[in-house]
């Protein structure tokens, strides 16, 4: 703890000693207003007043430097350099330059988050803090909102995104203002709000994989305060990878073909504001996939362990192969197919200066099916995921009411209520198995049914900043959340024969009058089936203490130190003991951060230089173990683990027609306790000490490097060429460090020019995106135990060109 305290101090002088130098040799342009106006406090709900104060890709206008972003990662309007957050934002107009049309793409410009696509999960991490478990019960780490509605579900992360003001990505808890699960940080997504002018856009592009896309939207203003505006998306691409078992083209897996629409009524007055939107994605995709690797007793690189009970048995610890992330045969194809239909809205009402009572809230609806191969290897027992339905429904409300007072004073409280319901049944079937009846097409080797898996959270906050001097201000936060979970849990371990309903997924009436319905919070057994009735209840208090220092106009430093959690929840399992303990319900993960920064912007405001370092404490961690393949995953609290790090962003204005920037983040993670169980290949389970290895998804040096120059044409218009590469240092995928799931150092580049005529309402936009056509593994896991023991990989994006057209009217 000394060690930390010096560390930061230290860190803190240097900070101060900086921003006070700089502030006494350089004068900054004022920056736009941060609180205390009315437009303000409307974007704080994200309402279209908005739009009076910032432009399409919430930046005001500042020529001869460097633009200033407004941003609501506070819930209120202010600018990026007055915000104490270490964030990043992405325009909308960068999203559409970059073809960036869904959360993986967000990590080309936001590198240092990191995504992992686990058949139709998406787990997102920030600074190496992420969540390993896809499981009902279980929550995400980062907290991921779209114009305030909650999403609580990773299948509704994989939806499209257009027609977008900007993203912010917040790191650090966010435990006060956001709740649970924002341990890693939060996504913020803002829409395009309507204005009260008639204009609009239309973009299409083609590229190789046979990719297209189509993107429009139209504003319409009705009356005085009064707008509409109506938003579409298509996109499609071909597979990236050959998977047909002959070597010809008809299968191709990894391909997607998106259609999206939104349509959104806002109204602002001068006491009231608001707006309506509908929204509707529909997401087809061919089978999402995955190479395999058998692992027997003889794999090189495969070493003995001792195993619970006595005995031994072999992990592949050792083991790294050589992978090929193109083109692999798989010997059936499948699908991935989500819909979400979403509502969502604000409300803000002025009651006097400075004072106002405002709401936002969503429902969404999410509907998910799946049939993956996970063999991915020929001549081999072919496994493949059946998910027919993975449905979610989604109510998310937040009632807030915010002082703006003299000299910066701001307060917020308010209330959270969110509800889930989930509805889930999924297997895991054998193609053609050399067992069970005779021509029988497949046998499971597991089911699980889960007619209902409802979630209630409940939060209720407070937090302010009370300015001391006018250069000077405390900042303090408390939440109180609630979660209660509750959940019918119908699990079928086969063992590797054809259930007794036949060979037709058996449906939920005979499943249950097989089981039956046990009492509450209890288990009850048939034969192959264990029926569940599972319960969780936890209350928890995060906080948050920070102080902020303006030496001068164009510096802040701040410091702080906040507490975050994750929910806890329970898994497949019940009764069990594992490694010393009761499997089925898992505590809340808990995280406490120190972390000190400064904003700076300097030379007139042509050069901005942001810094902050970090340091988390990170307990009862919430580990995914896989147990064996009739049984699945259990999660269970293990270890404790720390994060040390730096993120520092340079940005400068070389001149009117360059613009030049770096971003470079230091990540030092490792888990300081931590006995973890594995499953061997002859199915016997170890307990492995992982102390000292990193999470996952934790790459120590992540860089990125972007230039832009615009030509001017004179009358012909403008030439924006631009070049943006990013680097990440070695990282795992999973916590057991396994060599197997190492993804090595690797560097990515894109490059685009843009013509664009003298209006500026016409351009035409060439790209090359990952230039060097390098592809990273994007999952790795060991699924152990006979008859499967193979090793599952999933791989990221090829190198993508094309051209784009766009029109503004």
């Amino acid at each position: 703890m000394r060690r930390r305290i010096l560390l930061l101090s230290g860190t803190a002088a240097a900070f101060i000693g900086v921003s006070a130098a700089s502030a006494q040799t350089t004068a900054s342009p004022g920056s736009t207003a941060s609180d205390g106006t009315t437009a303000n406090a409307a974007a704080a709900t994200n309402g279209p007043a908005a739009a009076d104060t910032v432009d399409p890709a919430g930046q005001s206008a500042n020529s001869g430097g460097l633009q200033e972003i407004i941003v609501t990662a506070q819930k209120t309007a202010s600018s990026v350099q007055k915000t104490p957050i270490a964030l990043r934002v992405v325009s909308g107009d960068d999203l559409r330059t970059s073809n960036i049309t869904d959360v993986n793409g967000l990590q080309r410009l936001a590198p240092d988050l990191g995504v992992t696509t686990d058949t139709i999960y998406t787990k997102l991490s920030l600074r190496g803090v992420t969540a390993e478990s896809i499981a009902e019960g279980a929550d995400a780490a980062l907290t991921v909102n779209i114009d305030g509605e909650y999403i609580n579900r990773p299948a509704a992360l994989n939806a499209s995104f257009f027609d977008l003001d900007r993203i912010e990505v917040l790191k650090g808890p966010q435990g006060t203002l956001y709740g649970r699960n924002s341990t890693a940080g939060a996504i913020n997504i803002i829409t395009r709000k309507p204005e009260d002018r008639f204009g609009g856009y239309v973009s299409a592009g083609y590229g190789n994989y046979n990719a297209w896309n189509v993107e429009g939207a139209i504003n319409l203003p009705i009356a005085d305060g009064l707008a509409f505006r109506v938003a579409g998306i298509h996109t499609q691409h071909d597979g990236y990878r050959n998977n047909s078992v002959d070597g010809g083209t008809a299968g191709r897996n990894d391909g997607n073909k998106t259609d999206a629409g939104r349509a959104t009524l806002a109204y602002t007055g001068s006491t009231l504001s608001g707006f309506l939107q509908g929204e509707y994605v529909r997401s087809r995709s061919s089978a999402f996939a995955q190479y395999g690797v058998p692992i027997t007793t003889s794999t090189p690189g495969v070493v003995q362990v001792p195993t619970v009970g006595g005995g031994s048995d072999f992990i592949p610890r050792n083991s790294s192969f050589n992978l090929p992330k193109h083109d692999f045969p798989l010997v059936t194809d499948g699908f991935t197919n989500i819909e979400n239909i979403s509502f969502r809205g604000s409300l803000r009402y002025a009651i006097s200066d400075g004072l106002e009572l405002s709401y936002v809230g969503g429902y969404l609806i999410n509907k998910t099916g799946t049939y993956v191969p996970l063999s991915g290897t020929p001549n081999y027992l072919q496994f493949v995921s059946n998910q027919p339905n993975a449905d979610s429904r989604d109510w998310s409300n937040e009632l807030r009411l915010s002082y703006h007072g003299p000299r910066g004073l701001f307060v917020q409280g308010g209330a959270f209520y969110f509800h889930e319901k989930q509805v889930v049944t999924q297997s895991i079937q054998i193609l053609n198995p050399p067992f069970g009846p005779p021509g029988s097409e497949y046998a499971y080797v597991n089911i699980f049914y889960r007619p209902f898996v409802n979630l209630d959270s409940t939060g209720l906050f407070l937090q302010g900043d009370v300015p001391i001097v006018d250069t000077l201000k405390l900042t303090g936060g408390v939440r109180w959340s609630r979660d209660e979970k509750h959940a019918l849990y119908v699990n079928s371990g086969l063992g590797f024969v054809n259930p007794r309903f036949g060979l037709i997924f058996p449906s939920a009436t005979d499943i249950l009058a097989v089981t039956g319905r046990p009492g509450r919070c209890k288990e009850a057994d048939s034969g192959n089936y264990q029926s569940l009735d599972q319960c969780y209840n936890h209350s928890e208090v995060n906080w948050l203490a920070g102080a902020e220092w303006t030496p001068g106009a164009g510096h802040l430093l701040y410091a702080k130190v906040s507490t975050g959690y994750r929910s806890g929840g329970f898994d497949n399992l019940t009764n069990v003991v594992v490694n010393g303990q009761t499997v089925g319900t898992f505590q809340p993960e808990k995280i406490t951060s120190y972390e000190i920064g400064t904003k700076n912007r300097f030379l007139h405001n042509t050069v901005e230089f942001n810094v902050s370092a970090f340091h988390y404490d990170y307990t009862d961690l919430q580990i995914d173990n896989f147990i064996n393949p009739t049984v699945g995953h259990a999660t269970v609290n293990a270890g404790r683990a720390r994060f040390n790090g730096v993120d520092t962003d340079f940005s400068a204005a070389l001149t009117p027609n360059d613009q030049f920037r770096v971003t470079f983040n230091y990540l030092d993670a490792k888990f300081t306790k931590f006995n973890a169980f594995a499953t061997g290949v002859n199915g016997g389970t170890a307990v492995l000490d992982l102390k000292g290895n990193r999470p996952p998804q934790a790459p120590k040096v992540t860089i990125a490097v972007g230039y832009d120059h615009t030509f001017d044409l004179g009358m012909a218009g403008s030439l924006r060429a631009g070049a943006y590469t990013r680097f990440k240092s070695d990282y795992h995928l999973t916590s057991y460090n396994y060599a197997a799931d190492l993804q090595e150092a690797y560097t990515q580049t894109d490059l685009s020019i843009t013509w664009m005529d003298s209006s500026r309402k016409y351009s035409v936009q060439a790209f090359v995106r990952n230039v060097e056509n390098y592809v990273p593994i994007t999952f790795a896991q060991f699924t152990a135990g006979p008859p499967i023991n193979l090793y599952n990989y999933a791989f990221g994006s090829p190198r993508t060109l094309g051209v784009n057209l766009s029109a503004k009217f």
